[in-house]
């Protein structure tokens, strides 16, 4: 997501989990989520301007 001048925010990009049961929280600079389809973690280092 970007931040834009008027305090909205634009979604910049996405990812389909494949599954009903994902979850997952913002840690600091990385969004980490637990995917129960697969049995795993995925992590994405969020970057700011």
């Amino acid at each position: 997501m970007r931040q834009l001048n008027d305090d909205t925010f634009n979604i910049l990009t996405s990812f389909n989990c494949q599954t009903h049961e994902s979850y997952g929280a913002i840690t600091g600079q990385y969004l980490v989520f637990w995917d129960n389809e697969y049995k795993k973690y995925s992590s994405y280092e969020i970057f700011y301007k």
